[in-house]
């Protein structure tokens, strides 16, 4: 094998590794590359088409925006949109986290218990709670709402994603209750 189809391969391997935007695209770019029919793609091609492992750790941000640090939560998503992740991905990761939240402290003041929910890692859910101390339930359903609005908003073409993260954060209430 040749030294770029090794080079292909090797990519491939960490590209598959990982999940996100474009990875059927990718498999498929992988699979003409590696075909004796080389239609003229580079190693070079295929690494700018895979998205680099980030750095910045996504719950770090959620965290930030979830203990309504806002200048920390500002910060990690500048350096998340820096290093190219995709603020639809980021959106969907501040969704997720209030959205587990929201039912986590529903199920609470039921006084049910929130690790009956199969589809959450315990940790996730134990993590979830320490940070319900900072928010009321009403709190948690108006930040659901406004992420919910945003996400519309951006999906309608109404405001630029990268607008609706900074939205975001910026309503977001300053203190604990």
């Amino acid at each position: 094998m040749n030294e770029e189809k090794q080079e292909i391969l090797k990519i491939k391997n960490r590209a598959s590794r990982q999940r996100g935007e474009g990875e059927k695209e990718n498999e498929v770019l992988f699979d003409h590359k590696l075909k004796p029919k080389d239609i003229g793609i580079s190693g070079k091609d295929i690494e700018l088409l895979i998205k680099p492992k980030i750095e910045t750790d996504i719950f770090q941000t959620i965290d930030a925006i979830a203990e309504k640090n806002k200048k920390r939560a500002f910060k990690f998503i500048k350096a998340h949109l820096e290093k190219g992740d995709s603020p639809f991905y980021l959106f969907s990761m501040i969704n997720f986290q209030f959205r587990n939240l929201l039912i986590i402290k529903d199920l609470m003041e039921k006084n049910l218990s929130p690790y009956s929910l199969n589809h959450l890692h315990p940790y996730v859910i134990k993590k979830s709670i320490s940070l319900l101390e900072k928010f009321s339930f009403s709190e948690l359903k108006k930040i659901y709402q406004k992420i919910f609005q945003l996400d519309l908003d951006v999906k309608t073409g109404k405001i630029e994603p990268e607008m609706a993260l900074d939205l975001l954060i910026t309503e977001l209430p300053s203190e604990a209750r």
